[in-house]
């Protein structure tokens, strides 16, 4: 199970690498796009006690949070309404 996570740990390296050598915007981009999803987990976290709807802070969801933004927050909300987790 471990070396399937580093194999696709160095996929996915490999792949940060190729963009940001492709694209020179690239960080400041993903900056923007982390600072969304970090503020939009704050605010889902900081109204939990009026809405009733919560996320788990953890170490995966900051990292949804931090890679895909303001989608990924979205996208765990989405999850959490359909399966109720």
């Amino acid at each position: 199970m471990e070396t399937y996570l580093i194999i696709t740990a160095a996929v996915l390296a490999c792949g940060v690498i190729l963009m940001i050598i492709r694209s020179p915007g690239f960080f400041k981009k993903f900056i923007g796009c982390a600072a969304s999803g970090f503020a939009a987990l704050a605010v889902v976290d900081l109204t939990s006690s009026l809405t009733g709807t919560f996320i788990a802070v953890s170490g995966w969801s900051i990292a949804a949070a931090g890679f895909l933004g303001l989608p990924g927050v979205v996208s765990m909300l989405v999850i959490k309404f359909i399966w109720q987790v």
